[in-house]
Order: C-alpha cells, then structure tokens, then sequence
C-alpha cells in the first residue's frame, strides 16, 4: 500500500486527517450558538405538527432530515478518514471504530468511458497508516470492487454509524433492501426497490432515500433507474456523469 504526501481535497470545507473533527466551543459571550438551536427546535417543532393525520412515508420525509443534522451534531465520535484516488476521481471516507459515516464521491469528476479491457486505478493517497477496523474494511472493499469486483461477496461489508442506520425508519429499510437483495451487475426501479422494502406505493420515498444515502457505492444507489429503462439521476443529480461510468462497469465485468 503506497502513501503520498497529502494533497489539495477536491471536497469543499474537508480536509482529510487522522485527528478528531472536534471543534472549539464558542467563546462564553456569544449568544449565536443557543439562538440557533432554538430556531432548529422551533423549525422541527413545526414540521412535527404538520405531520398530524399524514401517512408515515409522508411524516418521515418531512421530519428525518432536521432529525438527521441534530443527530449529527451530537455524535461524539473520533473521526478518522481517508482519501482515495481511483477512475472516479477522488472518493473520501469517514469513519470512526464503530462504523462508516459517509462516503463522499467527487461529484465534478468526469470519468473516462469505461471500456473492455482498460486497467482501473485505484490507490489510498491519504489516511492514517494505522487505519482502524471499519476504515481498513471499507477500503478493501472498494479496491475490490474497482479492481477485483468478484472478492467483494467474499469480503465483509463495514459497519455503518451515520444517523440515518440509528434507528428503524422506511429510509433505513429501503437501503438495507438495496444492499441485501440487488446484486453486483444488477439493477432495479424505484417502484421495485419500493416493494423490496416493504410498500409498494412509497416510490417518491425510495427516490429520497437515495439521494440521502450517506454510503453511495457500499450502498448502491447506481443500481437503482427508472422504470422506463433510463439512468436517472445519482447524488441528487450531482454526480449524473459517475452513474453511467458505476453501471458500465458492473456490466462489462458480469460479462467476463
């Protein structure tokens, strides 16, 4: 495994450490910290009173983000991350010892054409040498599936600890649906995946689900497409040009 000096993040704001993502506390005279929680409370006080007489799919899609940013604004994890750099650009990776919190995709990159025959490239520029558990199985995995996709069903899938895997909710059930029950080189529509989880009428839901999935790739919301055979978006329609790239793959490599 080669080690390179660290190098400019492609993510906004982040830059790949090693160190606790812990932040000063705010000096004793300002007030702006305390107002704004109080603003965040009244907001998600309202969402919860418009949820009265909705259906759950509906009360979940009104009132799990605001929960999702408190929820992590509160976790007390010690952070380590990693940087790779492979044909979809630069992929980081957060994490603490009890799981994955997000893998971001670099969503400006424009991969080449995937094409038979072309070698994948895939290396840990930046990271801690000594990666604690879900880290070092995270990147394992995704070295696998780019270059090596078959040991991916021998190799074990990292534990997840974002927010969203906290507790029982349809989101959660949509994209533990996804991991268990569509395979590498598969894909699925919305309404499919919708009756995998378990309602068959929450297709806008399943589309929700996939633009907040914290774990794109581990999670792959790429095998997800539209009913009618087109690609569909990826990332919210931010990463559109990886998902293309994502599927070529899968299929060029189920082919051989």
């Amino acid at each position: 495994m080669n080690y390179k000096a660290p190098v400019a993040s492609p993510f906004p704001g982040r830059t790949p450490s090693s160190h606790s993502h812990e932040r000063d506390p705010p000096p004793f005279h300002s007030r702006a910290p305390r107002d704004q929680e109080g603003a965040q409370g009244a907001e998600l006080a309202r969402k919860l009173l418009a949820t009265r007489g909705k259906s759950l799919v509906q009360q979940e899609n009104l009132v799990s983000r605001p929960l999702q940013k408190m929820a992590v604004k509160n976790i007390s994890c010690k952070m380590e991350e990693a940087l790779i750099s492979c044909a979809l650009g630069k992929i980081q990776i957060s994490a603490c010892e009890k799981g994955i919190h997000e893998i971001k995709l670099q969503e400006d990159a424009v991969p080449e054409s995937r094409t038979k025959g072309a070698s994948v490239s895939f290396e840990i520029v930046e990271g801690p040498r000594e990666m604690i558990e879900p880290l070092k199985q995270c990147t394992a995995w995704l070295r696998a599936y780019f270059c090596e996709p078959r040991l991916t069903e021998k190799l074990p899938v990292p534990a997840f600890h974002h927010p969203t895997f906290a507790k029982d909710s349809f989101t959660k059930a949509v994209l533990m649906a996804l991991l268990q029950k569509v395979k590498f080189g598969e894909t699925v529509s919305y309404k499919e995946l919708a009756v995998m989880a378990g309602n068959e009428k929450a297709v806008r839901a399943v589309g929700g689900a996939m633009r907040n999935n914290p774990v794109p790739i581990l999670i792959p919301c790429h095998r997800v497409i539209c009913s009618n055979g087109s690609v569909g978006n990826y990332i919210g329609g931010k990463g559109n040009q990886l998902k293309p790239w994502l599927l070529a793959h899968e299929k060029l490599l189920k082919e051989m």
